[in-house]
């Protein structure tokens, strides 16, 4: 179990991009690494800097808390005589990370003394020149360059990392970088329209002058950056922790890319990580490949000096032998959810400690504030159990699909595409991971468990691969390409998220059912509809169109949507239409539907199991009745399945007329599988290595 702490706002934290970022000096392309030649995370903080010639500097330079009086440091000097020298070593290192100043200048002073005691000895012979000079310390800032700003002369070259409050302005994409998103409509409406929650806490410069054990006490603080309650912990950069859930120990977040044999998108992921992305001194990066394509891993180790610590928590590249997991061949998704949980099994499993994993791709680029949002919205996933993965993605978040980078939402639907999970949901996964297909399976009722994923409105990472293992170029341009996408340069405040905890959130959505208008979008189109709600003075109450699934196609276009329902919470998508609040909810599934609205199965609904090679229209018949093609949808889970078939291989979901099925032929990919589908099933679908569930009235 992870510790609590209303850590500091980000808006008190060193700009990530006054980082140093060391260009990449060498390369190993043309040479093969292996994952013994990979560079690992470092189980040690970088080295101190040497300290500098007397005079010593002054205690603002070493700590930079010149206001804390004299007569307090007696009680840091007391806890930091306690230490054994080991243990004092350890904080000496990081005493310019430590959040609490008294403990930094306890600790800098005992340092000091140790070197004037050495410098008598050794008549200072020791020590190097010009080390402790601000003005030498602003020209190596200086000589950084990138985007740091001179800050007070002699204090160096110094960023502030702005906050998104209340109304951000993101700002233009450069060409070719994904679409920016446009400010948040000025009438403040829609169902995604963030305001501010208000602070019942000092002002921040006030904290900032407060003792050092003071925290800020509003409403959102419980939900800040884990990664500066990491900071305050008094553990090292990258080292391991034995027991990660240990009531004492910090959040610690490893960001996983996985890669195969594309380095010119993986040199651009890398790139927008490098250059794009704030806080990402907050994680531990690997970077983990599938085979030894020789200039995918000259890529990964050209970058190993730009996420070093203290750019990151540390880096490492690995390698994985690419190979079938069966004696026969086996398709891309196959390899690719073999590749997933053996890097994810790494991250968690070889004693890096890591209490949270974000997962992305090599074919994506992200926003400034990408880690930031998972980071803030971890502690959702600690607190509320109905929820299990944070997303960057918004299946549903086509430009003009809603405008404020600022909200969130709860989907049923697993989204992918950059997401985090929990070292205690990944222990519950991994023993059951598929072979194939594994976002198709983390989509299951049955693996998700009514359990929800928190995403973003406005998308926090943009796919820039137009083919992949699961992607073809013709649905790229249709559906991807036009993503919307945040690409503003701050840091967005979420304020509190408390309003997605699960009880609050559907306190929302009843609400919103409650006032909503229905809208007969099978005959009136939402354009002509809308426009009699304005006349009809009730533009301010939700849109609610009903749907069954083998119609929503159509619906899905006229609202331009994702074709099949995805981004919905319990079937109810929310989406921000035209200046509209719209809700697309499932008539058979939706709970949230008034019961008048609701289609409920055949009174004489009975399923039945087709032999093998036979249709529904066939076995339906044999058994007295007739297949109803209506009540496929319930029918089509797993749980109705593993009643009637054994699924010793696990159930996953296919596109198929036939399914849902049970593949019985030992020669196909889904032998002992049980399948469903998104899409719709038909009556007389069959297939010769399954046998069918049908459902007959």
């Amino acid at each position: 179990m992870v510790t609590w702490s209303d850590a500091p706002s980000v808006e008190e934290r060193i700009s990530a991009k006054a980082r140093a970022r060391p260009p990449s000096t060498h390369s190993t392309r043309g040479t093969r690494v292996s994952d013994n030649d990979a560079t690992h995370l470092p189980l040690a903080p970088p080295p101190l800097p040497s300290p500098p010639r007397a005079p010593p500097p002054q205690i603002a330079d070493v700590a930079s808390a010149s206001y804390i009086a004299p007569r307090r440091l007696a009680p840091a000097l007391t806890r930091a005589a306690k230490h054994p020298p080991a243990s004092f070593a350890r904080r000496l290192l990081l005493g310019a990370r430590s959040r609490k100043p008294l403990d930094v200048l306890a600790l800098w002073y005992a340092a000091l003394a140790l070197v004037a005691c050495a410098a008598l000895f050794t008549g200072g012979a020791f020590l190097p020149s010009g080390r402790g000079d601000a003005s030498s310390n602003a020209r190596q800032s200086a000589e950084r360059g990138g985007d740091a700003a001179a800050v007070g002369g002699a204090d160096g070259a110094r960023a502030s990392t702005s906050i998104v409050s209340p109304s951000p302005s993101p700002s233009a994409s450069p060409s070719p970088s994904p679409p920016a998103v446009r400010a948040p409509r000025a009438r403040g409406g829609g169902f995604f329209s963030r305001t501010k929650s208000k602070s019942k806490s000092k002002s921040r410069a006030a904290a900032r002058d407060d003792d050092d054990d003071d925290d800020d006490d509003d409403d959102g603080a419980v939900y800040r950056s884990w990664g500066e309650a990491a900071r305050r912990a008094k553990r090292g950069v990258g080292e391991v922790v034995d027991d990660a859930r240990d009531e004492d120990a910090p959040a610690s977040f490893a960001l996983l890319v996985i890669a195969y044999d594309r380095p010119k998108y993986l040199a651009r992921a890398l790139e927008s990580l490098r250059d794009d992305v704030l806080l990402l001194e907050d994680v531990a990066v690997y970077v983990s490949q599938d085979g030894f394509d020789r200039n995918v891993a000259a890529v990964a180790t050209d970058f190993a000096a730009a996420f070093r610590a203290p750019a990151t928590r540390g880096y490492a590249h690995w390698q994985r032998d690419r190979h079938a997991r069966d004696a026969k061949p086996q398709p891309a998704h196959a390899h690719l959810a073999q590749h997933y949980k053996w890097a994810i099994d790494r991250v968690f499993e070889e004693g890096r400690g890591h209490t949270h994993v974000i997962v992305v791709e090599d074919d994506m680029v992200f926003s400034a504030d990408f880690v930031h949002l998972f980071t803030s919205a971890a502690g959702l996933l600690a607190e509320d159990p109905t929820l299990w993965c944070v997303s960057s993605w918004n299946d549903n978040g086509a430009r003009g699909h809603g405008e404020d980078p600022r909200a969130l939402f709860r989907t049923s639907f697993f989204p992918g595409l950059g997401w985090m999970m929990r070292r205690e949901l990944w222990e519950e996964l991994s023993p059951k991971w598929p072979r194939r297909h594994w976002d198709h399976w983390m989509r299951l009722d049955a693996t998700r468990a009514s359990r929800d994923c928190v995403a973003p409105v406005v998308n926090r990472n943009f796919n820039i691969g137009e083919v992949g293992a699961n992607m073809k170029r013709a649905e790229y341009a249709k559906y991807i390409e036009r993503m919307s996408f945040y690409a503003g340069k701050e840091l967005v405040d979420f304020g509190d998220l408390g309003y997605l905890k699960r009880e609050r959130y559907a306190k929302f959505a009843r609400a919103a059912f409650e006032s909503a208008i229905e809208w007969d979008w099978k005959r009136t189109r939402l354009d002509a509809f809308a426009a009699s709600h304005d006349r009809a003075g009730t533009a301010a109450r939700p849109i609610l169109a009903v749907y069954k699934e083998e119609e929503y196609e159509r619906l899905a276009e006229e609202v331009d949507a994702w074709p099949f329902p995805r981004a919905h919470h319990e079937r109810a998508g929310f989406l921000d239409v035209k200046n509209l609040s719209v809700i697309l909810a499932d008539a058979r599934h939706c709970p949230y539907l008034p019961l008048s609205l609701r289609v409920w199965p055949s009174d004489t609904l009975t399923p039945v199991v087709a032999m093998r090679a036979q249709s529904c229209d066939v076995a339906c018949r044999a058994a007295g009745r007739k297949c109803s093609a209506d009540d496929f949808p319930y029918v089509n889970t797993c749980e109705a399945l593993a009643k009637r078939f054994d699924c010793e291989n696990g159930c996953s979901m296919e596109h198929g007329e036939d399914v849902p099925n049970y593949g019985v032929d030992e020669r196909l990919e889904t032998f002992g599988q049980c399948l469903v589908t998104e899409k719709g099933s038909t009556c007389a679908g069959a297939h010769e290595g399954t046998r069918r569930l049908c459902p007959c009235a």
